[in-house]
């Protein structure tokens, strides 16, 4: 047996004239089959990602020949690998992730996924994902991929601080460094009946959700897919992050910081993303702004590739890396959803 940190490698005695079977279990007593499997060839060889990570699996062979009695080889094992390994740093960053990737037909695509649903985030263990406008929220099983169920918000989320309706409510989900589990709607203009909400959504209260922000951009014609956050936004120093997407008129490539006072009010502040990578002269649409620190964050749309900036109030952000040096920021391996 021959294990990597993308293949494993399965190779038997050849026999002349015989067929075999491959059974592969999780149990050495194999109860069930992960492949069972009718072979030609006295090898076979599968990729690590249809299979789970750091887990011992076990393997045997039966030939059959014409004019012999089957024969069943010992059993073997072999144990997957945890995927990736650690990124290169680049200069005091460093990025670990796990990636999970799931081909298991038990639980198929859900049937809701589609158009509607522009936003997910990793929460205790699920996956949630948004549904623009009708604040279904889908939840589905971290590890498996399985839907579990979905919750509809109520409360704040629906509407601005005056009680007046929001365009398109429940466009982006996210969660804060606290752990809070937050929804943002979407705008296509900054005006008094149109300004980014925020909420916190209590899955413990069935989804009731409960407005920790509302912006107070002066009128432009500019629009803002995606929120985020960075500390506890229910708290004092608490952030919310928001990149302007090149679809608008007005404030192109601004990203806004918001900060939480402590008497509940927000100071607003911009930068301007002036240098991008590559070089594209916007950051395009939908873009995503991820706040790594009070002041540096990575942004992602659709005419850039994710850069690191510096957060400069009221002046051209601070271009610090694209990443296009480090070899080392892809996975090394592929076949990660």
């Amino acid at each position: 047996t021959a294990v990597n940190d993308t293949e494993i490698a399965l190779t038997w005695e050849a026999v002349e004239n015989a067929s075999f079977k491959l059974q592969i279990s999780e149990t050495p007593s194999f109860e069930d089959f992960i492949i069972s499997q009718e072979i030609t060839t006295n090898n076979y060889s599968l990729s690590t990602y249809n299979l789970s990570q750091n887990t011992t699996y076990y393997w045997r062979v039966i030939a059959t020949r014409k004019g012999y009695q089957d024969y069943t080889t010992p059993t073997q094992s072999f144990t997957t690998t945890i995927l990736p390994e650690e990124y290169e740093k680049k200069g005091d960053l460093s990025i670990k992730e796990i990636w999970n990737f799931s081909n298991n037909s038990e639980y198929p695509l859900h049937s809701q996924l589609g158009g509607n649903q522009r936003s997910m985030t990793a929460y205790k263990g699920n996956v949630y994902v948004i549904t623009q406008k009708t604040g279904e929220l889908l939840e589905f099983n971290g590890q498996t991929g399985e839907y579990s169920r979905s919750i509809y918000l109520s409360g704040d989320c629906f509407t601005n601080n005056d009680g007046k309706s929001l365009g398109t409510p429940t466009n982006c989900i996210f969660v804060d460094s606290n752990g809070n589990l937050c929804v943002s709607n979407m705008i296509t203009s900054a005006s008094s009946t149109s300004q980014l909400t925020v909420c916190a959504i209590d899955l413990d209260n069935n989804g009731y959700t409960t407005r920790v922000f509302q912006s107070n951009i002066p009128n432009a014609s500019l629009r803002i897919d995606y929120a985020n956050a960075f500390n506890d936004v229910t708290k004092e120093g608490g952030q919310i992050w928001a990149a302007v997407s090149g679809n608008g008129t007005e404030n192109h490539n601004y990203i806004y910081r918001w900060t939480r006072n402590s008497d509940d009010s927000w100071t607003q502040e911009y930068t301007i993303v002036s240098s991008f990578y590559p070089t594209s002269g916007s950051i395009g649409g939908a873009p995503v702004v991820l706040p790594i620190s009070n002041d540096q964050f990575i942004v992602d749309g659709n005419g850039n590739y994710p850069t690191l900036y510096t957060f400069k109030a009221g002046n051209d952000a601070i271009y610090k890396s694209g990443f296009d040096s480090n070899s080392g920021i892809m996975p090394k391996s592929g076949g990660a959803i």
